[in-house]
């Protein structure tokens, strides 16, 4: 969630590259929310020493996924300013397709598709149901988003997603809240509210 968040900070560096300066303030906002889920995540965050190959694996690979999602907020917002976007339903589909053709290719060339013969047949509706409500719908919303927004504003939404995980692990599921949950929040959403104050 961490490194997922970081999308903002990508969007600001793609704007500097391209000699488009960010104003001082969306930096600062975007530091101040980097530190409230930093805040908000403390309690979770692996400190150990002894980190593993999988752990560094999901952290590149979840910074990597950061950096794409900027990548595609700022080159689609900067494609529509053109008049040359793409149609966003068509985007999708074709991440939605290329999305499972890839993770079909993973789980029959590794050792993940033996574990798949062990799930319980009762997991595969929640299942789709992530698929569909978490992926495809999401997907669609970013790229309509995209279209029509500033990619930095874009780029806070992922901002929001240890707060809502939070929220909703709380009121569903009965967990506690981390301790700094509040005070980290309120620096997310400050920082937010920096950020597309501009």
């Amino acid at each position: 969630a961490l490194f997922i968040s970081a999308s903002p900070l990508f969007i600001l560096i793609f704007r500097w590259v391209k000699n488009d300066t960010p104003a001082l303030i969306e930096i600062v906002g975007a530091l101040i929310s980097i530190s409230g889920i930093s805040l908000i995540m403390m309690d979770k965050i692996n400190t150990s020493n002894s980190m593993s190959l999988y752990n560094f694996i999901g952290d590149i690979s979840a910074m990597c996924a950061a950096a794409l999602t900027a990548f595609y907020s700022y080159t689609y917002s900067n494609l529509n300013k053109n008049n040359t976007a793409p149609e966003t339903i068509g985007i999708s589909m074709l991440t939605f397709a290329l999305g499972t053709i890839t993770l079909i290719l993973i789980v029959f060339s590794t050792s993940i598709s033996l574990e798949f013969k062990h799930i319980d047949s009762k997991a595969i509706l929640p299942f789709l149901g992530l698929g569909i409500l978490s992926t495809a719908i999401q997907t669609i919303g970013f790229a309509v988003a995209s279209k029509h927004l500033p990619a930095i504003i874009t780029s806070t939404i992922s901002l929001f997603i240890p707060i809502f995980a939070g929220l909703f692990a709380f009121l569903i599921l009965d967990e506690v809240l981390p301790t700094m949950f509040i005070p980290g929040s309120i620096l997310v959403l400050g920082g937010i509210a920096m950020i597309v104050h501009k």
